[in-house]
């Protein structure tokens, strides 16, 4: 019985962090988006031969000024980069609850590895939306093989590894203790 006990406890403390973990993370989940815009413009130029000389952040949203024109001006896309972190607050109660032995050095890790989820979200989150909204471009600049390649990154991006990522990963760096019966 003492392993359903620490599984108990463990359970308990998970759902006491979950709340500052989320709120946390609903509060801070915008602050790197200078670094995130940055990254961001350089994957979405690299994938779309030079589309976005530009990358601007702003009130939850980083947006993304291209050379495709509309009209008198240029496409813009905004893409909210919020949307691709909601998987951190969860790994980080795994981790809190858990507290496995370098706790100082795992939580850094696990916001790294966050954070690459994060840009590969907003760049093919960006990609996807230029593929929706200029089937032109994309034909001419990605052909139908990148086409279905930015759709598959969005998938990813989108469903996949914003919970996936971290929730593996804390679970990972926390895995002796969890293995232990906490």
């Amino acid at each position: 019985m003492p392993e359903r006990a620490g599984l108990s406890r463990w359970l308990l403390l998970l759902v006491a962090w979950l709340p500052p973990c989320f709120a946390l993370w609903y509060w801070s989940a915008n602050l790197p988006d200078s670094l995130v815009a940055s990254a961001s413009l350089a994957m979405v130029n690299a994938i779309g031969n030079a589309v976005a000389p530009q990358v601007e952040t702003g009130s939850d949203v980083i947006t993304f000024v291209t050379r495709i024109a509309v009209g008198t001006g240029v496409m813009t896309i905004d893409v909210q980069s919020r949307l691709y972190s909601f998987g951190l607050p969860l790994g980080l109660a795994v981790m809190l609850a858990s507290r496995p032995a370098g706790l100082a050095w795992k939580l850094p890790v696990l916001a790294l590895a966050q954070l690459a989820v994060v840009v590969w979200g907003v760049s093919f989150d960006a990609l996807a939306h230029l593929v929706r909204s200029a089937p032109g471009w994309a034909a001419a600049t990605l052909g139908q093989t990148g086409t279905t390649l930015v759709a598959v990154g969005y998938q990813f991006a989108s469903l996949v590894f914003p919970a996936l990522v971290p929730t593996a990963l804390a679970v990972g760096l926390s895995w002796e203790r969890l293995r232990e019966g906490i």
